[in-house]
């Protein structure tokens, strides 16, 4: 006898989320279901108690107690979510059988209980979809056969009119279980269409990040190349300029002057270099870049700044640091629009393995989950820090402030 082939590990997985889906559609269904069991145990109570006028230890309130423990267990089980399909299919066979108990102990044909042999062939459509339908049907019509042949026999068009009921209702549920199954298709197909878009959005969000800071790093080149040995020969010329006037003292005051007026326009040139790529940024790392650009910040906001910055992280760099540092920047720059600080607490630091960067203020705060439309420096914040390989974390209410954390692994951006 041949050893049976293994399937795929592709065929195992997807078979496992099936099995899992499988489950998870079997206990919204018995969720579903559990108020028409609880209802018809309810109305059998009242009836019994009704036409015996109290409760006896005979065999019709021993059947009702056995219904009643069926009840808890199968809710039990549904409560923990733990249905399979031969759960299901012994719910639905207890059902129907007692539904058959309460209809014989109750007046046969003729039970108040009798309409439920309808509603759970309906439920069986429910929790099998339209494949199972005739194994319900078989199920419920066999129990009505056997109502007419060991109960009270009716007559036959009585009989022939309960099973065409029976097949109505199963024909129905099998319609209602097509349309659901249909729509949930259509959903699916929706929301994998939705997906795809926004994978695109993400991806093309991040080659503009990507983009705006090579175009960064291009621009603050071109400065340091072009611009800056330009102001620099001025400068030089002037300094010379300056020493050859000396005995004219109203030339070298214009010249001096002027110089000034240079050295201003080369400090500007540094910080738009410094604002659009830090060279320290490159040459020390995220640490130190951030060292100094938030000491350059004091006294230019309207917010005290306090920075803790680990020792641990001093040198250290990666691929991403420019992502990380736009991400300050950007941070900065929503509270000084929006929140109303006083003080932010700007911290990069070591923990459990992980580097961590956050940005803690103690201004109005907001709600996460409604945020304006038109308010994009979260959504470019997010993919910044997805960029760079971490994610981001974002704590805040309405009058209590807001922290910002990312959280990503040394190895996620490499040194």
């Amino acid at each position: 006898m041949g050893e049976t082939p293994l399937p795929p590990p592709g065929d195992s997985m997807n078979d496992a989320v099936t099995r899992i889906d499988t489950r998870e559609h079997l206990a919204d269904a018995e969720q579903r279901l559990a108020w028409t069991r609880r209802a018809a145990l309810l109305g059998w109570a009242i009836m019994l108690y009704w036409r015996e006028g109290a409760v006896r230890l005979d065999a019709v309130w021993g059947v009702y107690a056995l219904g009643l423990v069926y009840m808890a267990a199968l809710h039990s089980v549904v409560r923990r979510r733990a249905m399979t399909t031969r759960a299901s299919w012994i719910a639905t066979i207890c059902d129907s059988v007692l539904t058959y108990a309460m209809c014989v102990l109750n007046g046969g044909f003729d039970s108040p209980i009798f309409p439920f042999f309808y509603f759970t062939t309906i439920a069986g459509t429910f929790r099998f979809g339209v494949d199972e339908v005739a194994r319900v049907l078989a199920l419920n019509g066999g129990l009505v056969v056997a109502l007419d042949v060991f109960g009270n026999r009716v007559a036959l068009s009585q009989l022939l009119l309960a099973l065409y009921y029976l097949g109505f209702a199963a024909a129905l549920g099998a319609m209602l279980a097509a349309w659901a199954r249909d729509n949930l298709e259509m959903a699916l197909a929706r929301s994998a269409g939705l997906e795809i878009e926004r994978d695109r959005s993400n991806s093309l969000l991040r080659r503009l990040i990507r983009a705006e800071e090579d175009e960064r790093k291009r621009l603050a080149e071109d400065l340091h190349d072009r611009v800056g040995p330009s102001l620099f020969h001025v400068q030089h010329a002037l300094e010379e300029r300056i020493q050859r006037a000396a005995p004219d003292p109203e030339a070298a005051r214009e010249l001096r002057a002027l110089q000034e007026r240079v050295t201003d326009c080369s400090a500007n040139v540094r910080s738009m270099m410094n604002e659009l790529r830090p060279t320290v940024l490159d040459h020390f790392g995220l640490s130190e870049a951030l060292s100094e650009y938030l000491t350059s910040l004091v006294g230019a906001t309207p917010f005290a700044i306090e920075t803790r910055l680990d020792p641990a992280l001093q040198g250290w760099a990666s691929r991403q640091d420019a992502m990380l540092f736009r991400l300050v920047q950007e941070a900065l720059f929503n509270v000084r629009k929006h929140a109303g600080a006083s003080r932010v607490e700007v911290s990069l630091r070591m923990c459990d393995g992980s580097v961590v960067l956050s940005l803690q203020d103690d201004g109005c705060g907001f709600d996460p989950a409604r945020v304006p439309s038109g308010h994009l420096g979260l959504l470019m914040m997010r993919e910044r820090a997805e960029t760079a390989g971490g994610r981001l974390e974002v704590e805040s209410a309405p009058g209590r402030g807001t922290t910002i954390r990312v959280v990503f692994a040394p190895d996620g951006v490499g040194p």
